[in-house]
């Protein structure tokens, strides 16, 4: 598979890029929401793992975005897990939430 990883924090944007390579999947990341939805159109990846708390364009709005244009996309909203950013996130659009910091057998399940 195909996964892009929209991330702000360049350590956070590392580190998932190589939990997700590990995984066996290529990776394509950008660092903001425009940046992501722009490589969303133009590469098409097979699943988006999306950080909520982007600046400019906050993570819910990508992934509503994203949900949009691509209904059948794959779509993980990740975050440090305040209280409400799970049900946010699946109300924007997400197929299910993971935790930071990345828990390897929980994006695993999360993207597959």
């Amino acid at each position: 598979m195909r996964v892009l990883v929209i991330e702000d924090d360049r350590a956070s944007q590392e580190l998932a890029r190589r939990v997700i390579a590990a995984l066996g999947h290529d990776v394509l990341v950008a660092s903001d929401g425009p940046e992501g939805l722009e490589v969303l159109a133009r590469e098409r990846p097979d699943a988006l793992v999306v950080d909520m708390r982007l600046p400019t364009m906050n993570g819910w709005i990508v992934a509503a975005e994203a949900r949009r244009a691509f209904p059948r996309l794959r779509i993980v909203g990740v975050s440090a897990g305040l209280a409400d950013e799970r049900e946010r996130a699946v109300a924007a659009g997400c197929d299910s939430f993971v935790e930071k910091p990345y828990d390897l057998k929980a994006l695993r399940a999360a993207i597959s």
